[in-house]
């Protein structure tokens, strides 16, 4: 996550054809970060919404209470000048809304106020902890973002630029849509619910060098990111069916947020080398990511109830928990790779038309490791053609000129074609052909 004060543009790519862009269906949205000029500029922002601020709707209700407040700055100029720059921006959130969802005046909710107020009793007189009751939730979730860039020209021909973004975020999860799982998940009484803390952090470097006919482009990456899953009361999970057959009252913890911490770790190595040769643009280049993630879910446990009544008696009709079976402790645990080549060419025959081809391999593997200690690997791959031509039509008639494009891209292997008769001059027409994966 970056800051929209952070970009400088962003491109919407529709199907692109370059070998080095993959690893998705469909568009692409690639976005510029800022960099700093030989001017020191900055800049700053504030925003702020709340309930005051809005009317009543059509029916003269009001508006549930809520608060958001926006804040941050930037600032961007040289280091060394026409050398080395700097841009740094900060984006800070705040944003609280009292909890929107299925009430106790709702029968079909299957909870009723006498019930959660008996429930409640009974957890703090039996069980030692106080739930919550019936009344809605504030839900708060703070968020701040920070981006530093450096840009520098270290010698002729030769570019580089480090980055670095971190976002921590915390929100509060609470359920009252779901209440009709005995094993997982049931209408939350106010002081459930977790607090999801979520951290991450990217660092990039991109050095661009220039050797005569010869253009290397190196990326390198690392990432983390930390979602860690705490329960607002650390107690086991609780579900209590209310006043309908299958609607559940929750107290307690969140199955999915009994010692939940889910890390991951990825780093991306990219190096394109590019020749210029003659009417030819030889691309060549390898891509590579590796990743890794663990989980860990009800490690403290499940208890279900049929009523009110035995949970007064602790009588439990199901009980439930996680035990870890290996070294290590999380149920499940995996790192992901991902490997990839690949060569093109872009070859211009002539100045208004141009054709492009290339191929790439991709070989992906997952390992996975579960509770018995067993792992499993998988090596699948994927080898990919692409070509393009585009051609330019530009003429001039009776002093007018006129300008026109003529573009089409498939994937795999096929046919290329267009007939005349499908082209308008100065617009791209969308069309469909067997083997296209796009062609406008």
């Amino acid at each position: 996550m970056i800051s929209l004060e952070a970009l400088e543009e962003i491109r919407v790519l529709v199907a692109p054809f370059d070998v080095r862009q993959g690893g998705f269906s469909g568009g692409l949205i690639n976005a510029a970060t800022r960099s700093g000029t030989n001017q020191l500029r900055g800049s700053a922002f504030l925003s702020h919404s709340r309930a005051a601020l809005v009317g009543r709707d059509t029916a003269g209700a009001s508006t549930p209470t809520f608060n958001i407040l926006q804040y941050g700055l930037s600032l961007g100029g040289p280091i060394l000048r026409d050398r080395a720059h700097f841009f740094v921006v900060a984006d800070l959130q705040a944003r609280d809304a009292t909890f929107a969802g299925p009430s106790t005046a709702d029968p079909s909710t299957g909870i009723s106020d006498s019930t959660a107020a008996r429930a409640r009793k009974v957890f703090r007189d039996t069980y030692g902890f106080d739930p919550g009751g019936s009344e809605s939730p504030v839900i708060n979730q703070p968020n701040r973002n920070i981006f530093v860039k450096l840009s520098a020209q270290p010698a002729q021909n030769h570019w580089l630029e480090l980055s670095h973004s971190r976002a921590n975020a915390s929100s509060y999860v609470f359920n009252r849509l779901v209440r009709n799982l005995e094993d997982r998940q049931g209408w939350q009484l106010s002081n459930s619910g977790i607090t999801q803390r979520s951290s991450s952090a990217t660092t990039r470097l991109r050095v661009t060098s220039g050797f005569g006919e010869f253009t290397n482009e190196l990326i390198a990456s690392a990432g983390s990111i930390d979602d860690n899953r705490d329960s607002r009361i650390r107690t086991p999970l609780f579900l209590v069916q209310g006043d309908l057959s299958g609607r559940y009252l929750a107290a307690g913890s969140e199955k999915s947020a009994q010692r939940t911490a889910i890390e991951q770790r990825s780093i991306e190595l990219t190096d394109n080398v590019s020749w210029h040769y003659g009417n030819h643009m030889i691309t060549a280049g390898t891509q590579n990511q590796f990743l890794r993630d663990n989980f860990f879910l009800g490690a403290w446990g499940v208890w279900t109830f049929a009523n009110v009544g035995a949970l007064e008696r602790r009588e439990p009709s199901r009980y439930e928990v996680a035990l870890p079976l290996r070294e290590g402790g999380p149920l499940a645990d995996y790192s992901a790779n991902l490997l990839a080549g690949y060569l093109q060419d872009r070859w211009s025959v002539t100045p208004q038309f141009t054709l492009t081809g290339g191929r790439g391999s991709t070989s992906p593997s997952w390992i996975h490791l579960f509770a018995t200690g067993r792992s499993l690997i998988t090596h699948p791959s994927a080898i990919s053609t692409r070509a393009r031509f585009h051609r330019e039509i530009v003429s001039s008639r009776r002093g007018l000129d006129s300008h026109g494009i003529i573009e089409a891209r498939c994937s795999g292997a096929g046919w290329v074609g267009l007939p005349a008769d499908h082209f308008s001059r100065g617009l791209r027409m969308p069309m469909q052909a067997p083997g296209w994966s796009r062609l406008y």
